[in-house]
């Protein structure tokens, strides 16, 4: 941003108005400037006046430089020392908030894994207008708070005070850094993911005994010409048009990452499983853990590779392989697992073992109440409208619409699909009528009552003889996501407050200490470097970082724009911009959601 000095001459005089323009990239390329605001003409102002000025501008600290632009000194106070100035409180209002609270909890979990140091040293040796390393903070703060595209984080970062924490400016970080970082933290994947499973094992005790292993897909708009990886596969989103990737990862009991592979949009799922798990192996050591996946990768050939290399594993098979065991599933003996709530009720009935390339693995049925009711509506929303279509479809031949067998043959079994639970309920016949052809349908009742009885119901295979039939269950859950888990009772991470609550009869103290910082006529307080300087009391009082603007005046109508500060409050009396504010009451500072709103000072008394 920067301001324009406008002159228009009417008659014999000359006004200059002034304006505040940025410099913005249009969706063609092109590059135009953009008026924010009319300041309007500023040589004929009184003293209140540049408070309103000051309240316009983006940041209190530009007012100095725009009084020396239009040339304008403030009056001078009466000579001799003046010992103290009166502030009004009700004349202080919040400038310029900024998003802090979530901010400054994700940057400082960034800062206490080591990413800063450890991005420093990896691509530190890029020679860009802001370290690439505080771009990469920069990012992963916004997925962790509030997920955005790249464009979208460059447009939330100035709304944020992640630009004074790390000591970058709010307005000059290039929308294509943004998009080239990842690029060059990529090749250092390996040692990233090392580095934070080290992290994880010391700060949270985290373990590797329990894998839990799946696959997902993301897919593109576009032809993608220059991607290898992106290819046409089967799509979880429905979109089969459009080219896609495929991801793997793998994360603990605790869900954290364990590392992750990005693959090509046409690798079969049960491709995927036996190299990450190497990889896993090489990265953490050891084979001694218990692997889950979902029964998409539990193929004959990988579950015989894990016998022979004697690795434990837990999965689910496909729903063919249950069919066999419906008289057990109807007639057996299910023992109830204990559970308060009966929508999430688990029954389980242990089958005989069986001994697999002499490995004894252990065989496990499973019935989920929470599962098996939303199966049975899922069918039953796939059978009311393949009916309807068939019921459409036997009009149309009776009509005459469809004459050849093969065409009316095709377009039943469209109308069916090709989910597995509708194979063999419907039979269609084609009778010759007098004046054209009619279609029977016929819904075999036993095939109905065959998928009634295995909706809800799984059968695990596992190596492992540690594990209970109910931790079984759980951790299968767990990793596929299947109903009947008991829901966890963690909370999502509010937003940071500022104040903790003391103990019985003692006043709350602030966790982030609130400094003031002045901005006065005084050209040292407005440069850019005093202006990110450490202005702590005395004492060793601790870093100070900007968050937002507030603007007061005293009695003498001189504007003074103070800049609210967070670090450690270790007094009540702090340097403030070459002047001293010594507060005798309390810096209170209140907050709607997670953007401060206002700032009160009680009793200010600023002296020289």
């Amino acid at each position: 941003m920067f301001l324009r000095r406008i002159k228009q001459r009417r008659g014999n005089q000359t006004y200059t108005y002034f304006a505040l323009v940025e410099t913005a990239r249009t969706p063609n390329g092109s590059v135009r400037q953009r008026t924010v605001c009319y300041l309007g003409r500023l040589d004929n102002l009184r003293p209140p006046d540049w408070l309103h000025i000051a309240e316009r501008l983006p940041d209190p600290a530009w007012l100095p430089l725009l009084m020396q632009e239009v040339g304008y000194k403030p009056p001078q106070g009466p000579g001799g020392p003046v010992r103290s100035v009166t502030i009004d409180p009700d004349s202080i209002v919040w400038a310029n908030p900024r998003r802090l609270g979530d901010i400054h909890v994700g940057l400082s979990a960034w800062q206490l894994l080591g990413f800063d140091h450890l991005l420093r040293r990896l691509v530190g040796h890029f020679r860009t207008c802001v370290p690439l390393h505080k771009i990469a903070a920069i990012i992963a703060v916004n997925r962790l708070v509030e997920p955005r595209s790249e464009l979208g984080i460059h447009r939330w970062l100035p709304t944020t005070a992640l630009p004074e924490l790390l000591d970058v400016p709010r307005d000059r970080v290039p929308l294509n850094l943004l998009y080239r970082c990842l690029s060059a933290v990529e090749p250092h994947k390996p040692t990233i993911e090392t580095h934070l499973a080290n992290h994880a094992r010391d700060l949270f005790h985290s373990d590797t005994d329990l894998v839990l292993y799946d696959l997902t897909s993301t897919y593109f708009e576009g032809r993608m010409a220059r991607n290898p990886k992106a290819q046409r596969g089967y799509s979880r989103d429905h979109r089969s048009d459009c080219k896609q990737l495929c991801i793997g990862l793998a994360v603990n009991r605790d869900g954290f990452p364990l590392g992750y592979e990005s693959l090509a949009g046409n690798t079969r799922d049960a491709q995927t499983l036996n190299p990450l798990i190497e990889k896993l192996e090489q990265r953490c050591g050891g084979r001694r853990r218990l692997v889950c996946f979902d029964r998409g990768m539990a193929t004959e050939g990988n579950l015989r590779h894990w016998r022979l290399t004697k690795r434990h594993y837990l999965c689910a098979v496909r729903r063919c392989l249950v069919c066999p065991y419906l008289p057990q599933i109807r007639d057996g003996a299910w023992q109830t697992l204990p559970h308060r709530d009966p929508v999430a009720q688990i029954e389980v009935q242990e089958l005989p073992p069986q001994s697999l390339d002499g490995v004894t693995e252990r065989w496990l049925l499973c019935r989920s109440a929470g599962c098996q009711l939303k199966e049975r509506q899922i069918f039953a929303a796939r059978l009311s409208k393949a009916r309807a279509k068939l019921a459409r479809l036997r009009t149309q031949v009776l009509a005459g619409t469809f004459t050849t067998d093969s065409v009316i043959l095709r377009k039943a079994a469209n109308a069916v699909g090709r989910t597995h639970d509708l194979r063999g309920v419907f039979t269609f016949t084609i009778r010759c009528a007098t004046t054209s052809k009619e279609l029977d349908i016929v819904e075999d009742a036993d095939a109905l009552a065959e998928e009634g009885d295995l909706q809800g119901v799984y059968l695990l295979r596992t190596t492992t003889p540690d594990l209970e039939p109910e931790d079984l269950w759980h951790t299968y859950a767990a990793d596929a996501g299947r109903g009947g888990l008991p829901q966890s009772q963690d909370r999502p991470l509010p937003a940071a407050d500022l104040s903790s609550q003391g103990s019985a009869g003692r006043r709350a103290r602030p966790v982030c200490g609130v400094g003031l910082r002045a901005v006065d006529g005084d050209s040292r307080a407005a440069s850019p470097a005093r202006r990110h300087a450490d202005h702590g009391g005395a004492a060793g009082a601790g870093r100070t970082d900007p968050v937002g603007g507030v603007v007061v005046h005293h009695r003498g109508w001189q504007p003074f724009a103070f800049r609210a500060c967070v670090g450690s409050h270790s007094g009540t009396t702090r340097a403030a911009g070459g002047l001293g504010v010594a507060t005798s009451g309390a810096l209170p500072a209140t907050q709607s959601g997670d953007r401060t709103r206002t700032f009160v000072v009680k009793n200010v008394a600023v002296s020289h």
